[in-house]
């Protein structure tokens, strides 16, 4: 019995709308959702960046403390034989004496140092709090990318599995035409030829799945399930300017950058501050005895206090040193600054327009997909017909095929650059795309170091240490304009991507990565 080919297309069709609109519900499904509360919670990358975070809040206590009293203990103990002269000769007694004590020193000003100090720990912890920031976004992306690749290669292999039963089908129809002479042993050696090549690109594609499956372990924690279609996004601007101004507001990596100027700024200062006097109060509690015999009623009360000023008179050089460090420092943070904001436009400009581009593309990928299963259908007929040749059918066959991948390609990369304008604006944050996942607190660790230790009259001699404290001679950084950015963006349409980004929501599973599906690769006899 020959091998009919009358059906094939109508078969290639039903094949085409499981892919292009939806498969069989499992009886697991995984949305991006879980995926990103997943990794937001467990992965290591970003356990380690907040507890690094946590680390960075103790340089504010740390510079706080100054402010506060100092206290000390010393205990010393002292062995000497001297010689002793008396009328009846020399003598070597032994004398051993001891002494403790406790000083306690208050510094009542210290220039404007430690006000400034105090300043630059808490810049120094808003730019790791962005940077904390940072790393979630890119996590974030990171689990999007690897979602959607997943996705895109599960449906990509579907198509090669299916291209590869119609070549299949192809190499049984024309080597039955070549046994009843209607067609050439070219015929067959065509036919045959597109199908092992077909066979070569089912294991390439296969192959790239477990690529894409590994990474997602990677970067969430476990491997994927049966994948659902993610819907849109939340908070793509609606327009190329705005993109611009929320990037210049809340761009993690620019903030960062920011943050950092304002901490160098502010060493300008403590340096500065080290020409200045500063003022200290220091009281001691000591006992004077000997050690050897012990007599407690022998010890000597010694009590004292003092009010120290210091002026620094001669450093070797170390004071202008220090200066000069710390303004070059805040001289390569400033031009830093203005590298992020530069960054920043490069990646708003190219993450834009590659989201308009690839939605534009998935209406025209539809267009040709529906146009190339009418003209393989249209072909197929005709070659049984005689009217077409062997290439022709298989032509058409291919040419559906990669109308195909090159769709699943157009919804992915839109997908990917909408998370990557989100990445590149700062809203691409746990927030917004998480609901009932405990959100990690970056201040609530600060809130509950950054008072310990305190004293009641700080706040009285920050007051007092930050009257006339010295200039930084720089002057902050301001951010400019949107429309001072806006020329930067070569071209970008100011219309919104949304609408178009909606129209591919699914809620039906379209993807899937079974062991079988994905660990082997099962081709059709």
């Amino acid at each position: 019995m020959r091998l009919g080919f009358t059906h094939l297309p109508r078969g290639a069709l039903v094949f085409a709308a499981l892919m292009l609109g939806g498969g069989p519900s499992p009886g697991w499904a995984e949305t991006l959702a879980d995926a990103l509360a997943l990794a937001y919670q467990s992965n290591p990358t970003l356990q380690a960046q907040r507890a690094q975070l946590r680390a960075l809040d103790e340089t504010y206590t740390q510079a706080r403390s100054g402010f506060g009293p100092q206290a000390s203990a010393n205990l010393a103990a002292s062995y000497t034989k001297e010689p002793t002269s008396s009328f009846t000769g020399t003598f070597f007694p032994d004398v051993q004496q001891g002494q403790a004590s406790v000083t306690v020193s208050q510094s009542v000003y210290s220039g404007g140092r430690l006000s400034a100090n105090l300043r630059a720990a808490r810049a120094g912890i808003d730019s790791g709090r962005e940077s904390l920031r940072y790393a979630e976004a890119n996590t974030l992306y990171a689990v999007i990318q690897a979602y959607v690749d997943t996705v895109r290669d599960f449906d990509s292999l579907k198509v090669r599995r299916g291209a590869f039963a119609v070549f299949q089908h192809q190499l049984d129809e024309t080597d039955a035409r070549f046994k009843g002479g209607d067609a050439t042993r070219t015929d067959v050696a065509q036919a045959r030829a597109q199908l092992e090549a077909e066979r070569a690109l089912v294991n390439s594609a296969a192959a790239q799945l477990e690529a894409s499956r590994a990474e997602y372990a990677d970067v969430v924690g476990q491997n994927p399930g049966t994948l659902i279609q993610p819907a849109p996004l939340p908070g793509l601007p609606k327009a190329v300017d705005q993109a611009f101004d929320l990037a210049e507001q809340g761009n993690p990596q620019l903030l960062q950058a920011i943050y950092a100027e304002e901490k160098s700024r502010e060493q300008i200062r403590a340096a500065r501050a080290a020409y200045r006097p500063s003022v200290s109060v220091q009281g001691t509690l000591g006992l004077v005895g000997g050690i050897h015999p012990f007599l407690g009623n022998s010890y000597e009360r010694v009590i004292s206090g003092q009010l120290v000023l210091t002026q620094p008179l001669f450093t070797s050089g170390m004071n202008g040193s220090l200066i000069r460090q710390a303004l070059e420092q805040n001289n390569s943070d400033r031009v830093s600054i203005e590298a992020s904001r530069r960054s920043v436009v490069q990646a708003v400009s190219n993450a834009w327009n590659g989201m308009l581009t690839s939605t534009a593309n998935i209406d025209a990928e539809k267009a040709q997909v529906d146009a190339a299963q009418i003209e393989a259908s249209g072909m197929q007929e005709e070659y049984l017909a005689g009217l077409r040749s062997t290439l022709d059918a298989l032509v058409a066959e291919e040419t559906l095929r990669d109308a195909q991948l090159s769709l699943i390609a157009a919804r992915h990369d839109a997908y990917l650059n909408a998370a990557g304008v989100l990445l590149a604006t700062g809203g691409l944050q746990a927030n917004k795309l998480l609901t009932n996942v405990p959100l990690y607190n970056a201040s609530a660790n600060f809130d509950v170091v950054k008072n310990r230790g305190a004293l009641p009259w700080e706040p009285v001699l920050r007051a007092l240490d930050s009257t006339g404290q010295p200039g930084a001679g720089q002057r902050p950084i301001s951010a400019p304009p949107a429309s001072v950015l806006a020329p930067l963006m070569a071209h970008a349409s100011s219309e919104s991507p949304i609408d178009a980004l909606a129209t591919q929501s699914r809620t039906t599973p379209i993807a899937g990565t079974d062991a079988n599906d994905g660990a082997t690769v099962r081709l059709p006899k």
